[in-house]
């Protein structure tokens, strides 16, 4: 919904709420709670630690003390749940086929720029528990024109 100040004080509407107006407030948003994420949204700040708990000890291989991650949303829930996968900006070599966000790549809502090649880690898959989802910053929502 694409819509400027006037043509929303317009509707006579006084309250601006999440629910109803998720795609006007996402902008502005830096901490989204789960019941309002989407497919393909983007988000940063996943310690290694934490992914490395979260996976079984699959990713990553190697936990680097301080290091963030970012996660994709694969596929939200209800109740709260959402399926995540974590992303590396290192070639995957071990697996054949790997969905990737382009370098340059200009998130939905935000405007935020991606900075380097980003691979969708979905083998590692992972109901994200909401102690860590209320850390992670939103970035963006990945248009589908920017992953390969």
């Amino acid at each position: 919904m694409d819509m400027d100040g006037k043509t929303f004080w317009k509707q006579g509407r006084k309250t601006v709420t999440a629910p109803g107006d998720l795609d006007l407030i996402l902008c502005s948003t830096v901490y989204l709670p789960m019941r309002f994420w989407r497919k393909n949204f983007w988000f940063t700040g996943a310690l290694d630690q934490t992914l490395h708990e979260c996976t079984q000890k699959a990713f990553p291989a190697k936990v680097l003390e301080g290091k963030t991650r970012p996660l994709f949303v694969l596929k939200p829930f209800q109740q709260g749940f959402s399926a995540v996968a974590p992303c590396t900006s290192r070639t995957p070599y071990r697996f054949s086929h790997c969905h990737f966000i382009h370098q340059g790549c200009r998130l939905l809502h935000t405007g935020f720029e991606v900075d380097k090649t980003s691979y969708i880690l979905d083998r590692f898959r992972f109901n994200i528990p909401v102690s860590l989802a209320e850390t992670l910053r939103f970035r963006g929502e990945v248009p589908l024109s920017c992953i390969g």
